[in-house]
């Protein structure tokens, strides 16, 4: 279940990335507002991102820090606020190409939940590790 509405009420104050809330209560109440859905690709090969704000209150997150909290997921940073956040483009995906990204981790409780098995854990997909605790995983490339 997707709720718009609540959602981004909720991914504004940190549902997302909470560790008080489970990733199957994230993935059930706003897969798509904390980042667990897949991405779309046009029959060409290129990934679009329409570059529109879907929040009327982009401008106010911006000036708190929104777009460039590390906190905020890329996806989520795109889907609600792209041209505020200067992330509208169109990625050529029809070569082979590697994207290198900072090895880091993208909430401070990767220590705390490497010690209860989030690095190990098979209900936690390599994706969800990279996208929250990457360093802490072992997870760079």
């Amino acid at each position: 279940m997707h709720l718009p509405s609540n959602c981004a009420n909720w991914v504004a104050n940190g549902f997302c990335k909470s560790p008080n809330y489970s990733y199957s209560q994230k993935k059930a109440n706003c897969a798509q507002s904390c980042g667990f859905c897949g991405t779309t690709s046009t029959a060409s090969g290129s990934a679009t991102t329409d570059c529109q704000d879907n929040q009327a209150t982009c401008g106010y997150w911006a000036s708190n820090g929104f777009c460039t909290n590390p906190f905020y997921s890329k996806a989520l940073k795109t889907q609600y606020c792209a041209n505020t956040c200067n992330l509208c483009s169109t990625t050529d995906s029809t070569t082979d190409s590697t994207t290198t990204t900072a090895c880091v981790d993208n909430i401070k409780y990767c220590s705390s939940w490497a010690a209860r098995g989030y690095c190990t854990n098979s209900f936690y997909t390599d994706t969800q590790r990279k996208q929250f605790c990457a360093k802490t995983c072992s997870l760079c490339t």
